[in-house]
């Protein structure tokens, strides 16, 4: 079992403090409007904050500050088509607002879409080409697509930008992983493991690779760091237990599986396990 995972970076901005706000003069009423739907939604007070900002509109319908607004309140409430039409309109008003366009691609994530996850994640790199974020969703959209050399040449570009984002590197790991390179995919996990110490998934992940290759003291090394970070994670007592068992430990095989399905009682795999340890039972 393997921790496939990835990583996403989404964008909660506090409104006006990355994004000049009144880089036009806007009628009195707008700001005002706007200011009070900022300090609602602070307060996680959305559909209030979403009041305001909709009366700053009225004041002045291409304020691009409170659509955009209006898509994150309701993107809070989990309203996402509702969040995606105000993303939309503040391209509009703002093609040069990334933003916006970062967000709608995350929006269409969230709804499945990934051709057009990728359109808006582009458009966002394009418009920001120094965030690192934007270009891990894109090589995360672009994989999901099976696009693996598109998600590696992404994933790349971003590590550039951040070396020392140990996700950014899980990430790459990942597709490495996916594409059959052990030995990229090891060292990526590697780096990350280097920058985030307790990172179980690259541990576990590492550990599989090994154990594929017929590495056991290397993939039982790896596992056993992994459960020195968290003891309660079911998936590595379970991937534990199958190098015990193939390196011929069949009562430290045993506990592990025991300890798998304490953790786990309802794994899809569950009835598997329980006919397992009894097969292990009756050997002792």
């Amino acid at each position: 079992m393997k921790y496939t995972k990835l990583v996403f970076m989404t964008v909660n901005f506090i409104l006006c403090l990355i994004y000049p706000c009144f880089a036009k003069d806007y009628p009195e009423e707008s700001l005002w409007r706007y200011q009070q739907g900022k300090l609602f939604y602070e307060h996680r007070e959305y559909e209030k904050a979403i009041e305001e900002w909709e009366k700053a509109l009225e004041a002045d319908p291409e304020m691009s500050l409170a659509s955009f607004g209006i898509a994150m309140a309701y993107s809070s409430l989990g309203e996402n088509e509702e969040s995606k039409k105000y993303y939309e309109k503040t391209i509009q008003s703002d093609p040069a607002f990334w933003q916006a366009y970062y967000n709608l691609g995350l929006s269409h994530k969230k709804s499945g879409d990934l051709d057009e996850a990728v359109k808006y994640y582009e458009r966002a790199s394009e418009l920001a080409p120094d965030k690192a974020d934007i270009l891990n969703n894109l090589g995360v959209a672009y994989k999901e697509k099976g696009e693996q050399e598109k998600a590696i040449k992404t994933f790349e570009k971003a590590l550039k930008i951040n070396q020392k984002d140990p996700d950014l590197n899980y990430n790459i790991a990942l597709v490495y992983d996916l594409m059959n390179n052990k030995e990229m995919a090891i060292k990526y996990y590697n780096k990350a493991i280097e920058l985030k110490p307790e990172d179980v998934n690259s541990l576990n992940n590492i550990g599989l690779i090994y154990r594929k290759e017929g590495s056991m003291e290397l993939a039982l090394e790896h596992f056993k760091k992994a459960l020195k970070v968290n003891d309660n994670i079911p998936v590595l007592h379970y991937n534990l237990g199958l190098v015990y068992y193939e390196k011929g430990d069949k009562l430290a095989a045993l506990a592990e599986f025991k300890k798998y399905l304490e953790l786990n009682p309802d794994a899809s795999n569950a009835g598997d396990v329980e006919e397992f340890i009894h097969e292990l039972e009756s050997e002792q």
